[in-house]
């Protein structure tokens, strides 16, 4: 059996093309306008600029290299290592790049390479984590209970949530929402009611992205289980013994997020931004108790 690395289009390649075409622009800008007058500060900026697009590409091709698995190792870049000269190996973690999430696979050989396969740059990770672990694992990969052997309903389910409406987020949210129609209601100017059509679809998209940010969870000894304050008919309902590890972060400008890292290696993200900070640690320390691997990368200094 073999495995050969697939680049993710959606996040490898077509981040990179626009990258590409927002430099070639502003290079093909800067170039029509030295055709009328030659301004040294131009041209500084035309090489800095060649030089950060020129780091980019390398950046994003360096961190991606062609891998091919098999039973007997893995080639990297027409470099091969037998698995016996891997000294250590992590399939999830943090990585350090800037141009995704660092979510990555880590394989350190003994002659002190470091090979950080990355969730983002790759579409069929998954496949590749899970060759990789049967390659080391001499166990047999525990199997979850079925959701319908255990009866939900006589489980003691403990909530984790915040204030919909006063948290952070819930005031972000209705603040921009109010805005406008508050104006138009203390003005009482019909000069007022077309930007107020203009704004109520607008409205709408802003509820929705920001109400995408807005769950919260519960658990129980088997379970966890996470709704959202406004999507409030949506629940999904997850087996504590089928996940491999949670991890708490911040994306950037966002509200705290959990990532939910199944055996199979699969993800699921949930933002939650009706949770105060004590909540979080809550969460956490529940969550420990019950054997769940946590990875926390927000409240570390705190415990």
């Amino acid at each position: 059996m073999e495995i050969i690395s697939k680049r993710n289009i959606y996040k490898f390649y077509i981040p990179l093309i626009i990258w590409n075409l927002i430099f070639l622009s502003m290079g093909g800008f800067i170039v029509h306008l030295l055709q009328t007058e030659i301004i040294p500060k131009l041209i500084f900026i035309s090489i800095f600029g060649l030089g950060i697009i020129i780091s980019i590409n390398i950046g994003y091709i360096k961190n991606a290299p062609a891998i091919i698995l098999n039973k007997k190792g893995i080639s990297i870049k027409n470099k091969y290592y037998d698995w016996s000269e891997i000294s250590s190996f992590k399939l999830t973690g943090k990585g350090s790049p800037i141009f995704n999430s660092g979510e990555c696979t880590t394989l350190i050989f003994k002659d002190k390479t470091r090979l950080e396969i990355y969730d983002d740059f790759y579409a069929n990770v998954i496949e590749m984590k899970i060759f990789i672990e049967e390659i080391f694992s001499e166990n047999k990969e525990t199997i979850a209970v079925p959701v319908d052997a255990i009866d939900i309903n006589q489980e003691k389910f403990v909530t984790y949530k915040g204030h919909p409406i006063f948290s952070f987020r819930g005031i972000y949210l209705w603040s921009i929402i109010l805005f406008i129609p508050l104006i138009v209601m203390l003005k009482k100017n019909s000069i007022f009611v077309k930007p107020l059509l203009i704004f109520n679809p607008i409205s709408i998209f802003w509820f929705i992205i920001n109400a995408r940010m807005m769950h919260y969870f519960e658990i129980s000894n088997n379970f966890i289980v996470i709704k959202n304050h406004y999507f409030f008919w949506k629940k999904k309902i997850y087996q504590l013994n089928e996940i491999r590890e949670i991890v708490l972060f911040r994306p950037h400008k966002k509200p705290n997020t959990i990532r939910i890292v199944f055996n199979d290696f699969s993800t699921k993200k949930y933002m939650a931004g009706s949770l105060k900070d004590t909540t979080w640690l809550e969460l956490i320390y529940d969550l420990e108790q019950k054997n769940v691997c946590i990875r926390d990368e927000c409240y570390m200094k705190k415990r």
